[in-house]
Order: C-alpha cells, then structure tokens, then sequence
C-alpha cells in the first residue's frame, strides 16, 4: 500500500492535463490521499462543475504559466487524439525538472518527449485503480 505522506511531501505543482473521467478520479484521490490542493493546477477546456468547485479548496483552473509556479509533475490525461493539439499548449509548463506522466493509450514515450518535453513515464491505470 502507498504511503499517503508521501503526497504531503509535494513542494512543486502537479499540472494535470486532462480532467474528464480518469483525470478526475485521480485528482479526487489525490485530494483524498492527503495532496494540498494548493499544489495542484488543472488544465482542460471543458471542466466540470465538480472539478470547478475544487477551485474553493485551492485548485488552480487553467492558470497561466506564472501563475501555476514550477510544475514538479505533468500528468497527462487527455484523450490520444487531441494531444497534439493539447500538447503543444503544455509545453510551456514544462522545465527539464518536470517528470512527465501520461495515461493516454497508443502514445509514445517518443511522441510525448516531442510535443512536451520534461522526463517522460507512460503508465495505464484502469478504471477500478
């Protein structure tokens, strides 16, 4: 079992890209497991009412490169097909100390060292996780 302090000991952002179904369900884990929203930004064009209301805790909505501060970890959660587009606006978020991490299917470790940058880890979460 993880260690739910180790989300207490964040000090940079957690930008996560992508906050519709599996985006969501991480962020409310997140938030659950310990993770002051204050050190987390989300970026999506089309956010929910439920993640908008996560802004009252802290939750930083689609801020703007200053305004996210040093993003320690991208997690990339947009849907395959609109990465390129997505990507290319993320990018600008990531610095050679991000850790960049993608749940999206068929994307390549290649594919997202090219459009974002940062040190790239493909992971597959499924639904139950």
């Amino acid at each position: 079992m993880a260690d739910s302090n180790l989300l207490q000991n964040i000090t940079g952002t957690i930008l996560l890209a992508g906050a519709g179904k599996m985006g969501g369900a991480m962020l409310t884990g997140w938030l659950s497991g310990g993770l002051d929203p204050r050190r987390v930004a989300v970026i999506d064009p089309y956010l929910s009412p439920e993640i908008t209301a996560l802004a009252a805790r802290g939750v930083m909505l689609n801020p703007d490169v200053t305004t996210a501060g040093q993003v320690e970890t991208m997690v990339v959660a947009v849907k395959p097909q609109m990465f390129r587009e997505a990507g290319a606006k993320l990018k600008s978020f990531v610095s050679e100390k991000t850790s960049v991490v993608s749940i999206m299917a068929g994307t390549t470790i290649a594919a997202l060292q090219e459009v974002c940058g940062g040190a790239v880890v493909r992971a597959m979460p499924n639904t139950p996780a």
